[in-house]
């Protein structure tokens, strides 16, 4: 994760999880690394993009877990 912008291709009824494969498919971060904030608070992977009210081009953020040894 380098601080780029990546567009993701995705329907209403897709989940937070399915939208972190997605991005898995882009960018090679497997899902259990990635953690996705929006407007400050962190998204639950069950819920899908509807019930966040997540619209066309809105921005999440994506928070890098970072496991230690």
């Amino acid at each position: 994760m380098t601080g780029a912008t990546l567009l993701v291709d995705a329907e209403p009824q897709d989940s937070i999880d399915n939208i972190k494969q997605k991005i898995q498919d882009i960018s090679g971060t497997p899902p259990g690394q990635q953690s996705m904030k929006l407007k400050g608070k962190y998204l639950n992977a069950a819920r899908t993009l509807s019930e966040y009210s997540i619209a066309p081009f809105h921005i999440i953020h994506l928070v890098p877990i970072i496991r230690g040894d």
